[in-house]
């Protein structure tokens, strides 16, 4: 069974005192991928282990 929000991938923080992340591969912001694989750039390393395995 596919999964389908992707959650654990690794995140940073885009700037102190805030509360903002984002993707420490791509860094595409957290909000913008709202948890789908898709959502994270072509290139990104987790987004394409992830495609691989499936």
């Amino acid at each position: 069974m596919d999964k389908k929000f992707y959650i654990d991938y690794p995140q940073e923080k885009i700037e102190e005192g805030s509360n903002i992340y984002r993707c420490s591969i791509c860094k595409e912001k957290s909000l913008t991928i709202n948890g789908l694989l898709g959502n994270h750039k072509p290139s990104c390393k987790y987004r394409i282990d992830i495609e691989e395995r499936k």
